[in-house]
């Protein structure tokens, strides 16, 4: 007779996929009157969505040894209502984890493998908290049906749940590199990010911030020594680990050859060796655009710093290294006019040039890098306040301006250092001068000297905002209008003093804030000093 219950128990623990063992038998001697059921604790409270990590389901004190749970016919399962069922005569709506898959610890201890079909749903909501039911194989509890499985312990809402949350991936990040001193943003793409999770670059611990949608992530980047490519590891709160391998390289630092020089001579030709040279646009770098969002390389005091402050840069460079030819991925060469910051303007002249859209081509080899900034008029198609922003080649330019209709035959066109417009205003004790858009203003026209009503003498422009608007050295003296003259750039000679050679893919200011911002770090290689021998 013992042995014909016994079948029976176990034919129907199979329709669940389980095996029932043998110790189940023993309970059937129990009170016949059905049991209070067990209200448990699950550990961890949480996990990715999926699945495939370990959770336990524990009891404080088995009131009832009905409730015990017992190996090979104590089933779990995951249920999203309100309260776990009673019993179970069918397949639950998530997957069932049969008594083969369930370890029993102890009679109020079990552990289980969370099973992937339990967590259909994505993102981090309530919508994804979870009960955890344990049941017992049909007929091993007294004063139960024997034809269902029945409900002997519960984690629900009210003594805990089980959280699912979204499994992370990282698609994508930006920047892959920077220099050993950090700084600057790491922005990383991907769904189910978590700010509350552990995130780690090289090994380095790292704080983000997360968007709502929980697909971006900013991360400060920290310091490290010079290596990689590093991976960056992202664990989530609830679980689950995105790993993006190979993700960011650290640069070591600059050497400079030669790392000292004369501001009494007006050039020094210098190699700088370091990494990533072959991915940055070196192009501009004339000496006349030296805020540009291009490769620069920078004689800078102390610890440059592009965060805008007011119109300019916290900490800007000193001067700019010119002409600058990557040799190679860890090579380039430039040059330093310590004597006089940089190429002089050209004086006036006429040459003869055709104009196509922007672009002026004269009938020979006349133009350089000190053209960059120059007036350029002659016919009446040729705008006011156009000047050259940009040398193309010994026979063409850039101008800022198109004129009214091409220019197809050879016509003389006038270059000048200097510009004038009649549209400014000042306003008495400001440093703002506002144009109605002939002036032009441009990041070449910093440094240079400006006169007209109501301009102390001496006064240069120290920082261009906009096209037309740029602020002066010093305050206007009176409020007024009129005719403006914009000067050559002066030569400025390079103070004696301890620099610092820094390389950046941008000049931009607030270049910092883009998410591909680079910039050299600071080392003893980098060093330059600056004499008068």
């Amino acid at each position: 007779m013992q042995m014909e219950k016994a079948s029976s128990r176990r034919r129907k623990a199979l329709q669940f996929g389980a095996v029932v063992g043998v110790t189940a038998a023993a309970v059937l001697s129990a009170n016949p009157a059905m049991a209070a059921v067990e209200v448990a604790t699950v550990s961890p409270s949480s996990g990715p969505t999926a699945g495939g990590n370990t959770v336990t389901l524990s009891v404080a004190t088995l009131s009832d040894p009905a409730q015990s749970f017992i190996q090979g016919s104590t089933a779990v399962t995951l249920e999203n209502a309100a309260t776990c069922s009673a019993s179970l005569t069918a397949a639950p709506s998530f997957p069932l984890v049969a008594p083969a898959a369930v370890t029993v610890v102890s009679a109020t201890k079990l552990a289980f493998t969370v099973p992937s079909g339990a967590t259909t749903t994505g993102g981090i909501s309530a919508a994804n908290d979870y009960n955890v039911c344990a049941y017992s194989a049909p007929g091993a509890v007294p004063g139960a049906s024997t034809a269902a499985w029945t409900l002997i312990g519960k984690a629900e809402a009210a003594g805990g749940t089980y959280h699912v949350g979204a499994s992370p991936t990282i698609t994508s990040i930006t920047p892959r590199a920077a220099g050993t001193q950090g700084g600057g943003t790491l922005i990383i793409s991907g769904t189910g990010l978590d700010s509350t999770g552990t995130w780690s670059l090289g090994g380095t611990t790292v704080t983000p911030t997360v968007n709502g949608a929980f697909t971006l992530a900013t991360v400060t980047i920290p310091a490290h020594a010079a290596g990689g490519p590093f991976a960056l590891v992202h664990t989530k709160s609830e679980g689950g680990t995105a790993i993006y391998p190979a993700a960011f390289t650290y640069a070591a630092g600059l050497n400079v050859t030669p790392n000292t020089a004369s501001n009494t001579k007006a050039r020094t030709d210098v190699s700088v060796t370091g990494t990533n040279f072959s991915s940055i646009n070196f192009t501009t770098t004339t000496g006349k655009t030296p805020d540009d969002a291009n490769g620069h390389v920078y004689l800078v005091k102390g610890n440059y710093d592009p965060a805008k402050t007011g119109l300019v840069k916290a900490n800007p460079q000193t001067t700019e290294c010119l002409n600058v030819v990557p040799i190679s991925d860890s090579e380039l060469l430039c040059s330093l006019y310590l004597a006089g910051g940089g190429y002089s303007m050209s004086t006036a002249r006429t040459v003869s040039a055709t104009v196509t859209g922007t672009t002026l081509t004269a009938a020979a080899g006349a133009f350089g890098p000190a053209d960059v900034g120059m007036l350029v008029t002659g016919p009446t198609t040729i705008t006011a306040g156009t000047y050259i922003t940009a040398i193309i080649d010994p026979t063409k330019v850039m101008l800022s301006k198109a004129p009214t209709a091409a220019i197809t035959t050879a016509t003389n066109i006038v270059l000048s250092p200097s510009r004038s417009f009649s549209d400014a205003t000042l306003t008495a004790s400001s440093t703002a001068l506002t144009s109605g858009g002939t002036a032009a203003f441009a990041a070449s026209d910093v440094g240079r000297p400006i006169s007209g009503v109501g301009i102390p003498a001496g006064t240069t422009i120290s920082a261009v905002g906009s096209a037309t608007g740029a602020t002066l050295s010093q305050a206007a003296t009176a409020s007024a209008s009129g005719t403006y003259v914009i000067g050559a750039a002066p030569l400025n000679e390079v103070p004696i003093g301890v620099y610092t050679v820094t390389v950046v893919n941008s000049g931009a200011v607030d270049a910092q804030n883009t998410p591909a911002y680079q910039r050299s770090v600071i080392n003893s290689g980098s060093t330059f000093t600056v004499a008068d021998f």
